[in-house]
């Protein structure tokens, strides 16, 4: 059963499905949390030798695919990919995944400010047929989505957005839609500190 709740978003409860979203540090799954800042190499102390295409200090700010992949590499995320809002087209994914497939007229769907036939019918993404667990798209300063595949065995998916980019991540089984939320919302925080004029 879809409910509104008191900051204009709206939660699907029903089969015993409860959505939260995990923001605390310490509530993550315990031992896969990463700073997205440390895995980044943007924080001060990190070991450049850990992971490899750290950025060394003088060089030029990564490109999105460099994000992607940083990302993968913590292990969490079996897919990803980063959309321009405006072009509606993938501009950094996954190399071999699902989301690099993304079309324009799924990306459409996702942003469309009527949201009735997404509750009810769901989403696709690059082809992966997808329930809604939680939408918030169009609350201001949320803009989010929790999302399961349907497939067998189902997986958590998370959409976000900002001024100019869609995160969209897919989970590894185990991994909760609300944490790979929260996953985004880090990444995109990460880049905006950054000073990335993509997502700026």
């Amino acid at each position: 059963m879809w409910h509104q709740d008191n900051v204009g978003g709206w939660n699907y409860q029903g089969l015993g499905d409860q959505v939260t979203m995990e923001t605390d540090k310490s509530s993550l799954h315990r031992g896969i949390y990463i700073d997205l800042k440390v895995s980044l190499g943007f924080s001060k102390g990190h070991n450049a030798g850990t992971h490899p295409s750290t950025p060394s200090p003088g060089m030029a700010l990564p490109s999105l695919q460099h994000y992607v992949d940083r990302l993968m590499f913590e292990g969490q995320c079996a897919d990803c990919a980063l959309v321009n809002v405006s072009t509606r087209r993938v501009m950094a994914a996954t190399p071999g995944g699902s989301l690099e497939h993304l079309t324009r007229r799924e990306i459409r769907r996702i942003l469309a400010r009527k949201r009735e036939a997404i509750q009810t019918q769901g989403v696709s993404l690059g082809g992966l047929r997808c329930a809604l667990l939680r939408d918030n798209m169009v609350t201001p300063g949320e803009r989010s989505m929790d999302l399961r595949t349907k497939h067998r065995p189902s997986r958590g998916v998370a959409v976000r957005r900002t001024r100019h980019l869609l995160l969209v991540l897919l989970g590894n089984r185990g991994i909760s839609s609300g944490f790979l939320n929260h996953k985004a919302y880090q990444m995109a925080a990460c880049l905006r500190k950054a000073g990335s004029s993509q997502l700026a």
